[in-house]
């Protein structure tokens, strides 16, 4: 197969995806764990730093996936109608994970500094909360649906292509469940654990992929 990338960017990407991937593992475990309830909001002023960081590191990782993924579509061929509606797919849910993870990690931290530096009362403290931790909780879910149905599109091309490709895109429809199981409520993303187990879903196949672009000859 002639590809549209020359060896170095496929290695390039392929080392990026597998590099973000691992270290998003490691960093997901200090992901701040509190809720929308008035204790969260107080934990969450009080380590406005760790979480800026935090947040802001996986932000810069999923910016990684989605950079390297698009040499990944390029590869695959931007002239097939499945691997660009994956690409616009998986781009949609980037920028809402971004979204979500803004207003979980900076605004959120940023409004509950001023809430309790101003004095606000526990009621508005709380209705405050809740209404930044929906906004959250909306946006990563529907990125995680979006950027599984773009996994999903690349997976259903990858089918096509030779045994290891292949199996590659078997990989690619199974952690594309990520974006079935989410809105069933069977995995919380509300939860460490739950944002854990998409990731290692969906990581899985970010794996599979960069190992299959740096061992790729031609």
């Amino acid at each position: 197969m002639n590809s549209a990338l020359s060896s170095n960017d496929r290695r390039a990407a392929g080392a990026a995806l597998v590099l973000a991937t691992v270290f998003s593992l490691l960093v997901i475990a200090f992901h701040p764990s509190d809720g929308p309830n008035l204790a969260g909001m107080i934990a969450r002023a009080e380590m406005a730093g760790a979480a800026e960081t935090v947040h802001g590191i996986l932000i810069t990782l999923a910016l990684c996936w989605l950079v390297a993924l698009a040499s990944f579509a390029a590869d695959l061929g931007l002239h097939r109608g499945l691997v660009r509606t994956g690409l616009i797919l998986y781009g949609v849910g980037v920028i809402a994970l971004i979204a979500g993870a803004l207003i979980n990690g900076f605004v959120t931290t940023d409004v509950a500094g001023r809430l309790r530096e101003g004095g606000a009362d526990e009621a508005l403290r709380q209705a405050i909360g809740q209404l930044l931790w929906a906004a959250n909780q909306a946006l990563i879910k529907f990125g995680t649906i979006a950027m599984s149905a773009g996994i999903a599109s690349w997976a259903i091309e990858q089918i096509r292509g030779p045994l290891l490709v292949r199996l590659t895109g078997a990989v690619g429809l199974l952690a594309s469940l990520a974006g079935v199981l989410v809105p069933m409520g069977w995995i919380g993303v509300d939860t460490v654990l739950g944002m854990t187990v998409v990731i290692a879903m969906q990581g899985a196949w970010y794996l599979a992929v960069g190992a299959l672009l740096v061992a790729r000859k031609a």
